[in-house]
């Protein structure tokens, strides 16, 4: 048999799945006649459910749904399996409850690879107990279609949670479905599906995941940059996405709207996917992503894809002895059921690798008595799952021998049954291509439009993200991690390994992060927070990045070891040492260009690049062609030094006339937004100045107060970068007000905090403030007095009405007398800004020119008013003397 490599018979498999419909429907049996199933009633629906304990029941069935079922107070523990068609009709099955222990839980327990359920929506919970692994609202694990469906509820589980399925399986299509409410989990979470080996497309959540306090509790006294990198294990919360927690399949055109983890917690967190090894396109995150390690806007762990050239014979030679190795493995895993749950849950996973190698392998190889393939999508997500099981198996089988050496002979010796097995599959490996020995090439930079595996493209962030370690405005970390200890993700263990010659890829192309990437320890990137490998090319990054007393910092980068080009960033910057507009450190950058504000950092700063780091590229000048416009003080290209034709600055006029200079360098925006996510969005040049004017008002909501979440009055002066500020609404029982109100009846002071029932606030005019100095007058100054009151944040004083707000300045005094000035905002009557415990009064100064005006203007007005009196007062006079004067002639 000739040889061709597996890239070559997936492309022409792919392109043969490019003629057959998008959206194929799975072929019916012609030798079983179809049967009709119409549910009316909850009677007629829990009937259906008890058939379907029979496998082939529901094969070649097609059940319509006709009317709401409300299951409110019945046992249901899911449909068993469906092979069939359901039909929902846009009907809603309501009043789900499935607590009952178990795993593969959802209203349908497994959908087989014949299934489709479509136009149905599910209300309820699925809480189970016990192993709780693939648990979901519509499926506990999809081989299937399930397309137009809703889900709106609570779902929470151990590992592999989905608002939609459990886990999608390489056959597994999840389509046009939408999901709504909470979810929690502890490995492999999402809000359309824990795992992903199949598509998932067309698809929007609004579930929040692990985000709430009461999903999560964390130790805070541990986070130290030692505990971040030498504690990650099994046992901590990881892979959490807004999609899926785990894609080695497709995900295309999904939208994320609820917030994804919480802050300090978990590893592996993204507002798509928390690990993604497959392809992710046209995706976007709108929400907030939080967790400890390795978090991104839009992926958590873009872990690369490991290339490897097979053979036809040697697909079919491993399609056996992967089949032999899933028995070797089942046997194993029934001898560790009485092991520690360490290597049980390590052989869980090695069995689960080896069941989606398998499927991915019989989906690839077309089947001779039926040569219809599936729609491209899934081609490649098979493609994209065989690739990543297999590179992941030889980790998780060196990590189920380190733990076993204690264990029984038996577990042993099937144990050393699977490694002679992994031995066979390696030689196998071995004999379809040269030059094997153990090396790992990154092939990234060599990316295609036709490469579609390890990529994240055309994708958009714009929540914020907040992380301790490895945060990006798109993704947390590119790095291969084939274990949960860091230490060892790189580490090369035994000739009995499959650790061959490969190429790795994973590319980030073509996406935009707006939202703002916080991290408190290092690597904190616009696009990407630790790049160890990997390219990313054509991004653009707008949003802050803030590392105060972080390492490696950079408006797309912190730390990379991989490759940057054509990238752009427009943005503020903080971080203690390693800040740089591209990069913190990078050892590969190209024709990039900046335009960025280092705020803080004591050294190794730079517009371009904090540092130069290391570089294994073949490039001549492997660090050029970068240009920026500093927009205060020159910070230099590279720490502090900038290089003509490398790192170099540019007046604005030739800056902007730079070749393919994104839009986004010509104006700047200010975004106001709102809480039901609608916005009112403001265009400027570059300098402008936003009139207070123009900020609009919160809408009013009852019980609450709201604000504009961190705007000050210096925000919007001299605007050098696009701004969003979000709509924040506090309870009313988290102000107090104070007694003495203004002339309109209105409270002259409202306090923000912490407060008691017996808390309250005083405030009173005073005559003595600040002196007036230079060309300001003392306008106002109250004394203000807190009875009862644990923490106070901020305050919102009544504008008096015989004041403009404009040239108004607002000064604090704390418990010393010393007097400082308080940036503040405009929100209909009143000033809001900043206040704390220690402060004990409050100023408002006006310029005198202002005061000249007004006394100036009022004696216009007197004059004018005193002028317009005389003349009536004369006319009045000379209406009276007229006939006088005739009486007289």
């Amino acid at each position: 048999m000739s040889k061709r490599i597996i890239s070559a018979v997936c492309c022409l498999v792919f392109l043969l799945g490019l003629a057959l419909p998008v959206h194929a429907e799975p072929a019916a049996d012609p030798q079983k006649e179809a049967t009709e199933l119409r549910i009316a009633s909850v009677k007629d629906f829990l009937q259906f459910a008890e058939n379907c304990r029979l496998d082939s029941y529901s094969q070649g069935l097609t059940v319509i749904l006709e009317a709401d079922l409300d299951l409110s107070g019945l046992s249901f523990s899911g449909i068993p399996i469906f092979s069939g068609n359901f039909e929902g009709k846009h009907h809603t099955i309501s009043g789900l409850q499935i607590t009952s222990d178990g795993s593969a839980l959802g209203l349908f327990r497994y959908l087989t690879s014949d299934a489709a359920v479509c136009d149905l929506t599910v209300e309820g919970e699925v809480r189970p107990g016990g192993s709780r692994s693939q648990v979901g609202g519509i499926a506990g694990s999809n081989a299937g279609l399930i397309r137009n469906c809703r889900f709106r509820g609570t779902v929470s589980g151990a590992a592999k949670v989905g608002g939609i399925a459990g886990t999608n399986a390489v056959t597994g299509i999840i389509e046009n479905c939408r999901t709504e409410g909470e979810l929690q989990g502890d490995h492999f979470a999402g809000g359309l599906a824990g795992e992903n080996y199949g598509v998932i497309r067309d698809c929007i959540n609004r579930i929040r995941v692990n985000a709430t306090a009461q999903q999560n509790s964390v130790d805070l006294s541990d986070i130290s940059l030692d505990t971040l990198v030498n504690s990650e294990s099994a046992d901590t919360v990881t892979d959490i996405g807004g999609i899926a927690g785990f894609s080695s399949g497709v995900i295309r055109s999904c939208y994320n709207r609820g917030d994804v983890g919480y802050q300090h917690m978990g590893y592996n967190v993204g507002g798509i996917a928390g690990t993604q090894s497959g392809y992710l396109a046209e995706c976007g995150n709108y929400a907030q992503v939080s967790g400890r390690k390795e978090v991104g806007g839009i992926v958590g762990q873009m872990e690369p894809v490991t290339v490897i050239e097979y053979s036809d014979d040697t697909l079919q030679i491993l399609q056996q002895q992967l089949g032999t190795m899933a028995g070797l493995v089942n046997q194993a895993a029934g001898n560790t059921q009485n092991n520690t749950d360490q290597i049980s849950s390590q052989m869980d996973a090695l069995k689960g690798q080896a069941h989606s190698a398998q499927e991915a392998l019989d989906m690839l190889i077309p089947d001779e008595e039926n040569p219809e393939l599936p729609d491209a999508d899934t081609i490649l997500a098979a493609h994209n799952t065989l690739q990543s099981s297999i590179s992941a198996m030889p980790g998780t089988m060196n990590s189920i021998a380190a733990a076993a050496q204690d264990t029984a002979t038996g577990l042993s010796r099937d144990l050393l049954a699977i490694s002679m097995q992994l031995s066979a599959m390696n030689q196998t490996i071995s004999e379809a291509g040269e030059n094997l020995g153990g090396s790992v090439t990154d092939i990234s930079d060599q990316d295609t439009a036709d490469n579609l595996t390890g990529k994240a493209e055309g994708c958009i962030n714009t929540g914020s993200v907040l992380a301790d370690m490895n945060a990006g405005g798109i993704a947390g970390a590119m790095a291969m991690e084939n274990d949960l200890d860091v230490l060892e993700d790189w580490q090369q263990v035994g000739e009995e390994s499959m650790n061959f010659d490969s190429q790795v890829r994973a590319v980030v192309l073509n996406c935009i992060n707006q939202g703002t990437v916080t991290g408190t320890k290092q690597h904190i990137g616009g696009i990407a927070g630790w790049q160890s490998l990997g390219l990313v090319k054509d991004c653009v990054n707008t949003g802050s990045v803030e590392g105060t007393e972080a390492d490696y910092v950079g408006g797309i980068s912190g730390l990379s070891t991989g490759y940057i080009r054509s990238s752009s960033a427009k943005c503020s910057l903080s971080g203690d040492s390693y800040v740089g507009g591209i990069a913190g450190s990078a050892g590969f950058a190209m024709d990039n260009r900046s335009m960025v504000k280092i705020r803080s950092g004591r050294e190794k700063l730079g517009a371009i690049l904090g540092s130069l780091g290391e570089n294994t590229s073949q490039e001549e000048k492997p660090v050029c062609g970068n240009y920026y416009f500093a927009i205060a003080a020159d910070a230099g290209g590279i720490d502090g030094i900038s290089y003509a034709g490398l790192a170099e600055p540019l007046e604005l006029e030739a800056f902007l006339a730079l070749a393919e200079l994104p839009e986004v360098f010509r104006t700047v925006s200010v975004r106001f937004v709102f809480e039901d996510g609608s916005e009112k969005e403001y265009s400027l040049a570059p300098g402008s100045t936003l009139e207070p004017s123009k900020i609009p008002a919160i809408p009013q909501k009852e019980g609450f107060v709201g604000t504009w979440k961190g705007l000050t009055k210096s925000d919007l002066s001299n605007v050098s970068f696009d701004l969003v500020y979000t709509a924040e609404y506090n309870a009313f029982d988290s102000v107090i007000q104070s007694e003495q109100t203004g002339k309109n009846g209105l409270p002259l002071l409202l306090l923000q905090g912490d407060f008691t029932g017996e808390s309250s606030v005083f405030v009173a005019a005073s005559d003595s403030g600040p002196v007036p100095a230079g060309d300001e007058t003392l306008a106002k100054v109250w004394r203000v007095e807190l009875f009862a009151v644990r923490t106070a944040t901020g305050a919102r004083l009544l504008l008096p009405e015989d004041l403009d707000e404009n040239g108004l300045k607002l000064l604090v005094c704390n418990a010393e007398g010393k007097w400082t000035e308080r940036e503040y905002t405009v929100d209909g009557s009143y000033l809001v800004f900043s206040w704390g415990l220690e402060d004990t009064a409050v100023a408002l100064m006006q310029t005198e020119s202002r005061l000249w005006i007004w006394l100036l203007a009022g004696a216009g007005v007197l004059l004018a008013a005193g002028a317009a009196a005389g003349i009536l007062v004369g006319k009045r006079k000379k209406k009276k003397a007229k006939p006088e004067a005739a009486q007289e002639e």
